[in-house]
């Protein structure tokens, strides 16, 4: 028989007037007929499929089953008028009845549970879970050709890194990698977040996917380390510049070819190196590790890593110019930036926000970050959080204005106002 080809067995014309013989031989090709569908859709990785064809086969062979328990008892009862109840025909067919009736209470157990999981399949977590996992084995395979290709770099070399020239192969690739990790973590990220919230935090499922996490978060953070020592090393040597330079060249070409395997690269995208390389290597690289962790924070599950790699480079050129525009820097912006999706806020209530809390922070002379927490808790507890950058824009504006104008005429700090209920805010939401 060629393969792939399945005799199915049909129910239509199994009746009791059948020979027992024949019944138990339709719950026999009933169950093979499962076996077998289940293994052709296992070959082809389809395990939904899988589950459809054991819910249905578990379904007819147990149909399959009450038609040959209905034949026992007919033929029981027959032998018990013939024979006497205690007699052998009549204990005999008891037995069958009993194995049977057994058999089919495991096999509506079987079906329960291949219920309860084709329930989770269909469910919101279970393909967010089944999309991540597909996301993470496209990076993992990425992550092994980078390696390779940095393996056949260094073969033969002994202590690979000595040379700048060396050192700046070795930043390309590490960069590249840090690419790779940082999107795998914010993927499993996902994932947990998901399962935590189906499932409980206390979970096996949910427990398996934090340590998932808890290690590609180890892998992300080990190469940041290395990725900072070998930038010291080269801004030791007063190459600084020039490295962080091809560095983002081989980080870019990293992220278009990361678009076949459905994620994009975040490092070469978010970074504005204009303006940071003049602050050295370490600034560099911390501008770029809190752009990250924003981008994880903005990472709902909903939008695209092409669109949070464009929320990302714009939040990153906002910064900069903010840090001229307002006279705050750039780790004070990012770190507000970064508060405020701590917060819930979206990438277009940032943006709108972010203006606004600057220059009441510049008006006031007050600490910018204590002038973004009171006057985004304002925000927040009068309603005026929106969606459209441009009212957010103007609700911030009108809640920075009038409290810089109590601060001015009470000689009260922002952060004294945030002990108390603030009546010029509540007339902003009004």
């Amino acid at each position: 028989m060629p393969e792939g080809v399945i005799i199915r067995v049909g129910l239509d014309g199994a009746k009791v007037t059948q020979s027992l013989t024949a019944l138990k031989n339709t719950v026999r090709a009933s169950t093979n007929q499962m076996k077998a569908e289940m293994a052709m859709f296992d070959r082809a990785g389809d395990n939904l499929g899988k589950l459809n064809a054991r819910y249905t086969g578990l379904q007819r062979t147990i149909e399959a089953q009450d038609l040959q328990i209905t034949k026992l008892t007919e033929n029981y009862n027959k032998a018990k008028l013939q024979y006497g109840e205690n007699s052998d025909a009549a204990l005999r067919y008891a037995n069958q009845i009993n194995n049977t009736v057994r058999q089919q209470e495991g096999l509506r157990k079987q079906l329960d549970l291949v219920n309860t999981e084709l329930k989770e399949q269909q469910s919101a977590w279970y393909n967010t879970s089944v999309r991540v996992d597909q996301s993470v084995s496209a990076m993992d395979q990425k992550m092994e050709l980078l390696n390779s290709r940095y393996s056949v770099l260094t073969a033969g070399t002994e202590s690979f890194g000595k040379t700048t020239d060396q050192l700046r192969q070795k930043s390309s690739h590490l960069s590249e990698v840090l690419t790779t990790e940082s999107d795998k973590v914010s993927a499993l990220r996902t994932k947990y977040e998901a399962l935590k919230q189906a499932k409980g935090e206390d979970n096996l499922v949910t427990i398996k996917a934090e340590q998932e996490l808890n290690k590609a978060i180890v892998a992300m953070k080990n190469t940041e380390s290395e990725l900072r020592r070998v930038s010291s090393q080269l801004s030791s040597a007063g190459r600084a510049s020039k490295a962080f330079t091809q560095i983002s060249s081989g980080a870019q070409k990293a992220s278009e070819k990361l678009k076949d395997f459905g994620t994009r690269a975040t490092f070469a995208l978010t970074l504005p190196i204009g303006g940071v390389l003049g602050e050295g290597a370490k600034q560099y690289i911390e501008f770029n590790q809190q752009l990250t962790e924003t981008r994880s924070l903005l990472n709902d599950g909903t939008t695209s890593a092409a669109e949070l790699d464009q929320q990302i480079k714009a939040l990153g050129d906002d910064s900069q110019k903010w840090a001229q525009k307002y006279g705050q820097s750039t780790t004070n912006i990012n770190e507000g930036i970064e508060e405020l999706t701590k917060k819930g806020y979206t990438y277009n209530q940032v943006i709108g926000a972010m203006p606004s809390l600057l220059d009441g922070a510049r008006a006031s002379g007050d600490d910018f970050n204590t002038v973004m927490s009171i006057a985004s808790s304002t925000l927040e507890q009068f309603n005026l959080k929106s969606s459209d950058t441009a009212t957010m824009t103007r609700n911030t504006q009108r809640v920075t204005d009038d409290l810089s104008f109590v601060a001015n005429k009470t000689a009260a700090g922002f952060a004294d106002m945030g002990k108390h209920k603030c009546p010029v805010a509540e007339k902003s939401a009004a």
